[in-house]
């Protein structure tokens, strides 16, 4: 049986192309999670930040899920965007509620890059098909998980509703983007058996 690209890569890839590999991925987390609130900070701009900022993430999570081996490094990809927003300050609009909510932001990037490096890369299940379950499963986690913490009173009405539209619509729209950046930069990139 021929083996795909993606297998391939993914059992032949080399230590000098793998750590190229990390150190890209972690440099647009950075530079998404850093760089860009901070450049942005105090612009009057006609969206916010994190319909700007998320949709770069999510990409770097579906591409470090698809090239990443290790669970060293999946587990710092998870967890990243979330530590390094809170550095940044990028939640800190939010206040301490925002920090509640870190746990459940990485349930949900797990679900992402867990759930396709299991049903895409080894389950060989279609790219869009993953991409939608994923996206409603990791919308639908945050926004679940930040519903019970209203309930049960550790974020009060006022921030909740401050924070309700980024814990909702704006997580289905910044994986939806974000996957679709990742499909293309994998059908640019992977083509003809060309290296990332």
């Amino acid at each position: 049986m021929k083996q795909s690209f993606l297998d391939k890569r993914l059992n032949n890839v080399g230590a000098r192309a793998e750590v190229i590999e990390v150190a890209v991925i972690a440099a647009v987390l950075l530079v998404a999670c850093l760089v860009l609130p901070i450049a942005l900070y105090g612009k009057n701009l006609p969206f916010e930040n994190q319909l700007f900022i998320g949709p770069v993430v999510n990409c770097a999570l579906v591409l470090a899920a698809m090239n990443f081996r290790g669970a060293a490094k999946n587990v710092g990809v998870i967890c990243a965007p979330s530590v390094l927003a809170v550095g940044v300050g990028l939640i800190g609009f939010m206040g301490i509620y925002a920090m509640y909510m870190i746990p459940v932001l990485w349930l949900g990037n797990a679900v992402l890059v867990l759930g396709f490096k299991f049903f895409h890369v080894h389950r060989k299940v279609n790219f869009a098909a993953v991409a939608a379950a994923i996206i409603v499963s990791k919308a639908m986690l945050i926004f679940g998980g930040f519903g019970i913490l209203v309930a049960v009173g550790l974020i009060p009405a006022a921030p909740a509703q401050a924070m309700l539209l980024n814990m909702s619509l704006y997580q289905l729209f910044t994986a939806t983007v974000g996957c679709a950046l990742a499909f293309a930069a994998v059908k640019t990139f992977y083509r003809k058996e060309r290296v990332l």
